[in-house]
């Protein structure tokens, strides 16, 4: 039950003490005077209105349709105590206006319920719901209006039954499943109706029993207003349920109009027969036609379109029936993975891909055992369930995998070489449900692809670092909710030619509570599977832009740089946000760098650079990194607006250890850079010889331990001021 308040649970708790008095007044357990019965009559449905009313107040969810219920209450409730209070009980139809406002109000918050806590309604619960309706109204009517002696009155009835087939309808769309405050609230709408039609079959006399009701029906709706409301599950009906529900509205308008020849029955409950026999009509063979395509469909919603082999849900299926159905015995789950399948998608596209994925199919179908069940749970990821297999019959069809791929596939005119590797878990020794053998299996596979072995086995003592890497990214989220954890240091660039200083890289570090100052390496890849690189890189901007104008106001030109990933150059709101920071640190975009990196630029090229111009806009010096380790083309690097390239610190360290190659791919490099016009920066520069070799080459500007390890805020300006007593230039440096 939601929160009720101490003094609603009180007033309701006396409401209903005053019912039960009520309730053996009209008994004849007790006499009440008529004014003590006028008053308690008048007062419960005012409690009931009034926690109505503070519920779609104090809670939030579905506040509208509270709204609209407490309103039609609220106005009912005050027009009762009026008319019980003031007013003769036989009084005319100008006393009764306010009653009329709680019917339609009272129907509008059960459909706003229903949309808001329902999960998906079918369109065939919706013609339920408009059958179901029909009909109960044409029951009700027909057999309640021949009762009411006064036509004025016959109003109320007909609302109330009109109401009461709503509830009955929603409860048809929600599969006759609803939650227990759906009970509750309709139990209290038919308590209403009820005493409405007494009242109007008496002749508008309020007998004992319809004010006991009047009392009793918002009562329920008080208390129900503060259960816990839960979505209605959307179920699925079994085959005979389809058919059934539909039929029987069928017989039940049927026998009204049947029940019209035989004895006079008003006109709208004849109408409302046959409109719901319409319906009703429909509906069957809608279920008929979904009868007999079931089965078809139950095929394809389990079947992969690709591959025709059982999909991801056909398979979780199956291995939950398997566990169900044989809990004790030994049963293995395989996860199979193609090696370089992605490189094959990249080379050949993704139609090769594909025709490689339909043939390996049946040949991983041939090599298991009858009452295997192999599945594509997508991408090249494959699964197979072995009921009855322990770990040698596993590695026996894990083998036979391996020998069904060896033979090339031909993919046009090309002849191609798969391996797999796979990885599997043992019911009930490496887990007991679903999920767990999938993930422990799914483990053991990325084992396997890790350590170059064709096949392993689950081994929870090797399973720390999957542990350790989600509690690391708790950890890491925890770290960015709390703030204050990230870190920078800032490595110095300083000039080949006189040795100023003309930039310095900011490098993110993780001060963790107890494992200490991590550098990136440690948590970045946590961060990527994560989803966290786009904060962490947000961050970090803002350090970075905050640094810089430190540097601004201490009288140093130097502009800051800032690695950008992925995640970060698919995002449309880069630009704009970084010209905030930019605004409100009242800095000159050249005053910072950002650096990007070959393989994201080939990831998605044309919208990279259209973030790159977007940038460059704002004044922003943009870097290429890590060049010559990734994948672009000169075509695409021609076409990038690009200010400075990094030479990878591989190519630099291959070259002070005197390789020929590596010198001959820096002076490469560094010629391409000039050619281009933009600066060309070497990362890792350790020794002299380097630097001296690079200025050789033609780099423009050095970053390395040889000029200075990464520095905290504090220690740059140390190191900064240092160079500045010994007469070293810092100059502002920008293209």
């Amino acid at each position: 039950m939601a929160p009720l308040p101490w003094f609603l649970r009180a007033l309701l708790g006396l409401a209903t003490a005053l019912l039960g008095v009520q309730a053996l007044d009209a008994a004849g357990a007790v006499a009440l005077g008529d004014g003590a019965a006028r008053v308690i009559a008048a007062a419960v449905p005012l409690a009931a209105a009034a926690s109505i009313a503070a519920r779609a107040i104090r809670l939030r969810d579905c506040r509208l349709a509270w709204g609209l219920l407490a309103f039609g209450v609220g106005v009912w409730a005050v027009g009762y105590a009026v008319w019980t209070l003031h007013y003769d009980y036989g009084r005319e139809d100008e006393s009764l206006g306010p009653f009329y406002v709680l019917y339609p109000y009272a129907a509008a918050f059960l459909v706003f319920e229903l949309r808001a806590r329902h999960p998906r309604v079918r369109p065939a619960a919706w013609l339920d719901l408009t059958a179901a309706m029909l009909a109960v109204a044409a029951v009700g009517f027909g057999i309640i209006l021949p009762l009411v002696p006064d036509t004025g009155a016959a109003i109320f009835p007909i609302l109330g039954v009109a109401l009461v087939a709503l509830v009955i309808g929603l409860f048809a769309v929600a599969s006759w499943s609803p939650g227990r405050e759906w009970l509750i609230w309709g139990l209290g709408f038919a308590t209403i109706a009820v005493a409405d039609l007494v009242w109007a079959i008496a002749d508008r006399t309020p007998v004992a029993v319809s004010v006991v009701l009047w009392s009793a029906g918002p009562l329920l709706l008080g208390w129900g207003a503060w259960l816990t409301p839960t979505r209605m599950p959307e179920l699925e009906s079994e085959v005979p349920e389809r058919l059934v529900w539909p039929f029987a509205l069928f017989l039940a308008s049927l026998g009204i109009i049947v029940a019209g020849n035989i004895t006079p029955l008003p006109p709208v409950a004849i109408v409302l027969a046959v409109a719901s026999m319409i319906v009703a009509t429909y509906r069957t063979g809608r279920a008929y036609r979904e009868v007999r395509a079931l089965p078809e469909t139950r095929r394809l919603a389990h079947t992969d379109e690709l591959t025709g082999l059982v999909n991801r849900r056909g398979f979780l299926d199956a291995v939950a029936s398997e566990l169900q159905e044989h809990p004790g015995r030994s049963t293995a789950v395989l996860m199979l993975d193609l090696d370089r399948f992605k490189e094959l998608n990249d080379t050949l596209g993704h139609a090769a891909g594909d025709r490689l994925l339909a043939e390996l199919g049946p040949r991983l179908s041939a090599a298991l055992r009858p009452g295997d069940t192999l599945a594509r749970l997508g991408g090249d990821e494959f699964a197979i369930l072995c009921p009855g297999a322990g770990a040698a019959g596993a590695r026996r069809v894990a083998r036979r995998l391996h020998e069904a791929v060896e033979e090339p596939f031909a993919i046009g005119d090309l002849s191609v070489h798969v391996d797999v590797s796979a990885g599997f878990a043992v019911a009930p020794a490496d887990g007991r449900t679903v999920s767990e053998l999938l993930q422990r299996a799914d483990v053991a596979m990325y084992q396997a692809k890790g350590g170059g072995t064709a096949v392993e086995r689950y081994d929870a003592t090797r399973d720390w670092n999957s542990r350790d890497r989600l509690q690391l990214a708790g950890e890491l989220r925890a770290a960015l909710d709390a703030g204050g954890q990230l870190k920078l240091h800032y490595q110095p660039q300083t000039s080949l030619a006189d040795g100023r200083v003309v930039g310095v890289e900011a490098l993110v570090r993780w001060r963790h509570p107890r494992r200490g100052l991590l550098v990136p390496a440690a948590f970045l890849e946590v961060a990527e599977g994560s989803g966290l690189m786009r904060r962490i890189g947000r961050e970090v901007l803002r350090m970075a832009v905050a640094q810089a104008a430190r540097l601004r106001d201490g009288g140093y030109d130097v502009p800051v740089a800032v690695n950008l990933s992925t995640a970060d150059l698919v995002d449309r709101a880069l630009p704009t946000e970084v010209a905030q920071l930019l605004d409100a640190a009242r800095l000159d975009g050249r005053r910072l760098t950002l650096e990007i990196t070959e393989n994201t630029v080939m990831a998605q090229p044309e919208r990279v650079l259209r973030m790159i111009h977007d940038l460059r806009a704002l004044g922003c010096r943009v870097s290429l990194d890590d060049f010559g380790t990734g994948h672009a083309s000169l075509e695409h690097l021609a076409s990038l607006p690009v200010d400075e390239l990094k030479i990878d610190r591989a190519f630099v360290s291959g070259m002070d250890r005197g390789e020929p190659a590596g010198t001959a791919i820096v002076r490469a490099l560094s010629l391409l850079g000039r050619d281009l016009g933009v600066e060309v920066v070497a990362e890792g520069v350790e020794t002299s010889s380097a630097w001296a070799e690079l200025a050789a080459c033609g780099a423009t500007t050095a970053q390395g331990n040889l000029v200075a390890p990464p520095l905290s805020g504090s220690e740059l300006d140390a190191w900064l001021a240092e160079r500045r007593e010994v007469g070293d230039d810092v100059e502002e440096h920008v293209a």
